[in-house]
């Protein structure tokens, strides 16, 4: 009843994790581009603030759960809520219903940021990016072919990715659908894919999660139709996640939008080369 959302298109990196049964959310990271509507925008979960955190940024959120708030006040998060920022609207003409049509724009987050007098200038340390287009059998010689892949975090929730050889992209599907942006009708596709294997727990009855996003674990980093095994490690809240080879080698990125995939032990994942 959210579909589609609006913005993530021009996004430079996007997150997708579980919240409660059967969903999950997206957090996206702007930095250059200023999308005229992004939403909807939902509520603030703890793990979203500690990937959000790796950027410094400015976090924007409508309300959250009790944890959320706690850990926005202790961390001192920039962030701008919906239930008591005017940066916010309800937009009915895609016929949702609240809470799933509260929408924003980068320039009105922009300007409420200025109005509280949060920095203009973020101090981060980015992902590090290959000048040119890199394809990873180039560099390791454990490289598989991942033509396919379906990511199931529940019998009710899955996202795949096709892979577009003419083009060197991946194209992103959601429950079967072809994911596109509500702004601008435009398919949604991702050059590269980290797949974040983390530990889960089920905290409330009201199904909330815990998500083990700091320490180490492993995952895969996908791109050009190719795979290969990484680690990552987060070492704090506000530390980046950093990926690296099974040789110990930090990861470089292909240039183009980069989407990172949570997932745990309930979820299922299917590679297939062709």
């Amino acid at each position: 009843s959210s579909r589609w959302q609006a913005g993530i298109s021009e996004a430079e990196i996007v997150y997708e994790c579980e919240v409660e049964f059967p969903y999950t959310r997206y957090l996206a990271i702007f930095l250059t581009k200023e999308p005229e509507q992004v939403g909807g925008v939902r509520s603030a979960r703890p793990y979203y603030i500690y990937y959000a955190l790796e950027y410094d940024p400015i976090y924007v959120h409508c309300g959250g759960s009790p944890e959320s708030f706690a850990k926005i006040e202790d961390l001192m998060v920039a962030d701008i809520d919906g239930l008591y920022s005017g940066a916010f609207w309800r937009y009915y003409e895609t016929g949702k219903e609240a809470p799933n049509n509260l929408y924003t724009s980068l320039k009105k987050i922009r300007d409420a940021a200025n109005y509280k007098g949060y920095r203009k200038l973020g101090n981060f340390e980015g992902y590090k990016f290959n000048d040119n287009n890199i394809y990873l059998s180039e560099l390791d010689e454990n490289t598989e072919l991942a033509n396919y892949i379906n990511i199931k975090y529940n019998k009710e929730n899955t996202t795949e990715y096709i892979y577009d050889k003419e083009k060197e992209v991946y194209i992103r599907k959601k429950d079967g659908e072809l994911h596109i942006d509500e702004n601008n009708n435009e398919q949604i596709i991702a050059k590269n894919i980290l797949i974040i294997e983390v530990k889960r727990e089920v905290l409330d009855n009201e199904g909330r999660l815990y998500l083990s996003t700091i320490g180490k674990g492993k995952g895969y980093y996908i791109t050009n139709g190719e795979i290969i095994k990484v680690n990552w490690e987060k070492a704090g809240v506000k530390d980046r996640t950093i990926f690296y080879n099974e040789e110990g080698t930090e990861l470089k990125l292909n240039p183009g939008q980069t989407w990172i995939q949570i997932i745990s032990n309930t979820s299922e994942i299917t590679i297939e080369e062709e």
